[in-house]
């Protein structure tokens, strides 16, 4: 059995992909060959996760099982070398899949890593329940009636169907008992379901899951009547769905205001009519290494009683800084010689993503007894591989579509510097001027704005061997003048 995990994402595209997304001929691979490293030598932890299932969907097992484990250390805080605020171990992880597509590979490892976490929020949510269906006291001695304090609890868990309030509640609620933020997880199976549910104020959602990726930014609300709050939103996610139903949730806000640049997309195999794939059980080993795990990282976390929680630990990631230093210095050298806008803005977060990933894997190693010798080394390894595939994946999916966002707010940027009554000569023909519409990709027709033009007595037309010729009147020229001094835009 091969023990490697493979970069299928990186192939290169050389024709239309059937899930509709742009081919990319001119596709690089950023993994240049590097594999992750074997099973055998990963931490006790997730080589539990990684070696049950089969090797189609190893590399997205370890990434998954990664992330997860990465909610369970709230207290870590990293030192990435471009940066001078902290970094949390946050990450988020978009799965795309046909219907019916092996989602249950990645519902797996969710459920076992968080299932401690989900069954204490249970016990949370039903003490929020019992004081919603009962606010108030028992009666007292006098007969008098007491309106009961809300529980206050550190719920981590959050719903696909969520309000802005309940998510600013969510994050206050460890900030009001410790002062401190813990890192919230967002886990559908069904994108689709978080988009519809949230269809009234899926734009303020999504806003607040790009502020949960960062330590420090604070999710703001301030109203007169509901709950206001600025706490710090930590954010993890990991959320499923068809091609169209990650279309509609990186949709074209998404990839304009930088959404898309904090994911990491993981593509799982399968074509109509295969297998699905046998997922083996964990040995009572496995078992026990797992939970051990993570009682460690609760430990590390909250006190015994969870009352209060531990103080923070700033973990050292100096040793990586050479190794992450060559990999952006490389990718600059390409997009200086390419020109590519997309590789340019992708790779910054494809890295921080993939220190964060390499910072759990690194604590994982330390918590891990028999870790290998040269660990760091494997580290480092892991680093350059999963930067390369998590750029790799965000360039094939929307690469085409954020260059195409940029040329065309580059355009509009040049219409509002330079009018385009301005750019036109004296004298132009029908042709030239038919042509330089298109090329601005305006919405209003040339033809259009011709009529407008002659209409107002600002350009005159003329026929000169067999071609319509029009020449700027001095009308046009006072007008234009005016209208310029006041705004600027297409005259």
């Amino acid at each position: 059995m091969d023990n490697k995990f493979s970069s299928s994402q990186a192939a290169p595209l050389t024709e239309r992909r059937a899930d509709n997304t742009e081919s990319r001929a001119e596709f690089i691979n950023h993994t240049q060959g590097l594999k992750m490293p074997a099973t055998k030598e990963l931490p006790a932890a997730v080589r539990s996760f990684v070696d049950a299932m089969p090797p189609d969907f190893r590399l997205e097992t370890l990434i998954v099982a990664l992330t997860c484990f990465g909610v369970y250390m709230p207290r870590l805080r990293l030192k990435y070398f471009y940066d001078k605020r902290l970094h949390v171990p946050v990450l988020q992880i978009v799965v795309v899949a046909p219907q019916s597509g092996n989602k249950s590979v990645i519902d797996n490892v969710v459920k076992r890593i968080m299932g401690r976490l989900w069954r204490r929020d249970k016990l949370y949510r039903r003490a929020e329940q019992e004081w919603k269906e009962n606010p108030t006291s028992e009666p007292d001695a006098n007969g008098q009636t007491h309106q009961r304090q809300r529980p206050i609890k550190p719920i981590i868990n959050l719903g696909a169907t969520m309000s802005r309030t309940q998510l600013v509640m969510r994050a206050d609620a460890p900030e009001r008992l410790w002062n401190e933020p813990l890192i919230l997880f967002l886990y559908t199976e069904e994108v689709q379901e978080l988009v519809d549910n949230n269809r009234k104020d899926f734009a303020k959602i999504g806003t607040a899951i790009r502020k949960g990726f960062d330590f420090g930014s604070t999710l703001d609300q301030d109203y007169v009547s509901s709950y206001s709050a600025t706490p710090d939103l930590l954010l993890s996610h990991v959320v499923m769905g068809t091609q169209g139903g990650i279309d509609n949730f990186m949709n074209a806000t998404e990839l304009e205001q930088g959404g898309l640049t904090r994911k990491i997309l993981l593509r799982l195999k399968g074509e109509l009519g295969d297998e699905a794939p046998v997922i083996r059980d964990f040995t009572q080993e496995e078992e026990h290494l797992i939970d051990a795990t993570i009682s460690t990282l609760m430990a590390q976390t909250y006190s015994r009683d969870e009352k209060q929680l531990m103080p923070a630990e700033n973990f050292d990631m100096a040793w990586m800084e050479t190794t992450v230093n060559r990999w952006c210095d490389g990718i600059r050298r390409e997009v200086k010689l390419s020109g590519s806008v997309a590789t340019g803005t992708f790779y910054k977060r494809a890295s921080v993503s993939a220190f964060r990933l390499t910072a759990i894997l690194a604590k994982l190693y330390q918590l891990d007894p028999n870790r290998p010798a040269n660990w760091q080394k494997l580290c480092s390894h892991a680093y350059r591989f999963l930067a390369g595939y998590i750029l790799d994946s965000l360039l094939t999916e929307w690469g085409s579509r954020y260059e195409d966002i940029v040329a065309r707010q580059a355009k509009e940027r040049e219409g509002m510097k330079a009018p385009l009554f301005s750019v036109c000569p004296d004298e132009f023909t029908r042709e030239w001027f038919y042509g330089i519409v298109a090329e601005r990709g305006l919405a209003k027709s040339a033809r259009q704005f011709l009529y407008t033009w002659r209409k107002n007595g600002w350009i005159a037309e003329s026929t000169e061997e067999a071609s319509t010729l029009y020449r700027k009147t001095e009308k046009g020229r006072k007008a234009h003048d005016r209208l310029l001094g006041r705004k600027g835009g297409e005259s």
